[in-house]
């Protein structure tokens, strides 16, 4: 059996004893920091765990036409801020045989989630305790000026619900297609196919449990590419706190037929052209 000095195959190949040793500890540190990156990822999917992954559409059906509507206030809009503008709607959850229903609101700008419920029937008592947890969210903060967008379901249209939101100076909005409520249907999709599906649900007690998980890690730790610096919602909503109007992202809401970029400088003619080229509704 033939050996070799070490030394002698280095100075064979061209090579130095000292190349060799800083090689090998380049190794081991890349090697630490390919498991140490691995370990996080498996950690962020383990909160997280359908980001990115593809997603899939049911046709239940959670809307019910109310008897009176309101008109689309936000279509085109220009949103600067949050508690201007929210979203809500309905989404199903199904659980064994039967379907329990998710109410969300989220706050247009900033993408939170500010308000939801979970019941197992579609009455608008459950949206009402979305709307009420919403306003005791943001008791600190004047929503005078808040317009509130959803579809025209008979759970906005209710009496106790429109009275809710009216005793706080906000105004009812709704559209007549998907695309109007954009932000709240995209959110009904993320929270249900990267949360809910993964996790054992069996009762509505489980179900309550796991979206109050869900819409804590959606708020405080879930990567929104949306958003400017690719942050959570609250992390955002600090943020936005030390800039004024003029620095701030724009979020043109969507208007089906029509430029939004032109629409949105017709609202905002002083404001640079720049500041409207981020934060666009994801239609």
């Amino acid at each position: 059996m033939l050996s070799y000095n070490l030394s002698d195959l280095y100075s064979v190949i061209g090579i130095s004893e000292q190349a060799v040793s800083q090689h090998r500890k380049r190794r081991g540190r890349a090697s630490l920091e390919v498991v140490s990156l691995l370990q996080d990822m498996d950690d962020y999917r383990s909160r997280h765990p359908g980001y990115q992954l593809s997603k899939y559409r049911s046709g239940v059906k959670t809307t019910i036409p109310g008897h009176y509507t309101w008109p689309n206030l936000i279509e085109g809009m220009v949103v600067a801020e949050i508690n201007r503008v929210w979203q809500s709607d309905i989404t199903y959850f199904r659980i064994g045989e039967h379907h329990s229903y998710i109410t969300f609101i989220i706050d247009v700008y900033s993408r939170r989630i500010v308000g939801y419920a979970v019941s197992n029937t579609l009455e608008s008592k459950a949206n009402i305790m979305a709307l009420s947890n919403a306003i005791k969210l943001r008791k600190n903060d004047d929503i005078s000026k808040l317009i509130h967008h959803s579809d025209r379901g008979s759970q906005y249209t209710s009496k106790a619900y429109l009275a809710l939101l009216l005793s706080h100076g906000c105004l009812p909005s709704m559209g007549s297609k998907g695309q109007d409520n954009a932000y709240a249907e995209r959110l009904n999709g993320v929270i249900k196919n990267e949360y809910l599906v993964y996790r054992q649900i069996l009762t509505l007690r489980d179900l309550k449990s796991k979206v109050k998980q869900a819409v804590q890690q959606y708020n405080t730790e879930r990567i929104h590419t949306s958003l400017p610096g690719k942050i959570s919602p609250n992390a955002f909503e600090k943020e936005i706190l030390t800039l004024n109007y003029q620095r701030r992202p724009k979020v043109i809401i969507y208007a089906e037929g029509k430029d939004t970029t032109r629409h949105a400088n017709t609202m905002l003619c002083s404001l640079p052209k720049k500041a409207l080229q981020a934060h666009i509704c994801p239609i």
